[in-house]
């Protein structure tokens, strides 16, 4: 079922899952693609739920690497931009992002009004600081937060004494390529 409607993806690049699931099933156009999962649902009798669809565009210099992990529970991809053979590092980055569930790549990315509300939170907690330290404080609190948050700024599960980012860089750097991660998705189910 899965491998039918992977293929069934790319051989129609819908725009949306709305779309989708009203489009016919190339195998039988007697019915859309969410009565197949529906025949499929009987006649398995488990709850399958199509969620999500995504296609993946590699250019020549990107390295895709896919992780599963709990035999699909979390999926996870990691996109590095440099290098076009780094899938094995790649991967390595996906089983970080399966244990480590980031919500966005850097620091930057983080939208203004989760920075803000964090520095509110941050600010609240040391009001009875001095004035002249209370920056310091606050800066130091954001950088745990994207540290936290952020792909690149987490320490990497297999290696901590450095970011992500800088593993990555590093590994880029004994083959000889400048390699950065430009993407990241993390799947789960019920998610």
């Amino acid at each position: 079922f899965t491998k039918n409607i992977c293929d069934e993806v790319k051989a129609t690049a819908p725009s949306s899952l709305e779309e989708f699931l009203k489009q016919p099933y190339s195998k039988n156009t007697a019915s859309t693609v969410d009565e197949y999962r529906g025949e499929i649902v009987l006649s398995l009798g488990e709850n399958i739920q199509i969620k999500r669809i995504l296609e993946l565009k590699k250019s020549s210099d990107q390295s895709i690497g896919v992780y599963s992990h709990s035999g699909g529970k979390i999926v996870t991809v990691a996109i590095l931009e440099g290098a076009a053979d780094q899938e094995a590092l790649a991967r390595e980055v996906g089983m970080h992002i399966a244990a480590e569930s980031p919500e966005y790549l850097a620091a930057e990315d983080v939208p203004s009004e989760i920075t803000k509300k964090e520095e509110e939170v941050a600010r609240s907690q040391i009001q009875n600081k001095p004035p002249e330290i209370q920056d310091k404080i606050i800066q130091g609190k954001m950088r745990a937060y994207f540290e936290q948050v952020c792909l690149n700024n987490q320490k990497y599960v297999k290696e901590p004494s450095m970011t992500v980012a800088k593993f990555v860089e590093s590994e880029g750097k004994k083959v000889g390529k400048s390699l950065k991660i430009i993407q990241f998705i993390r799947w789960q189910i019920g998610g």
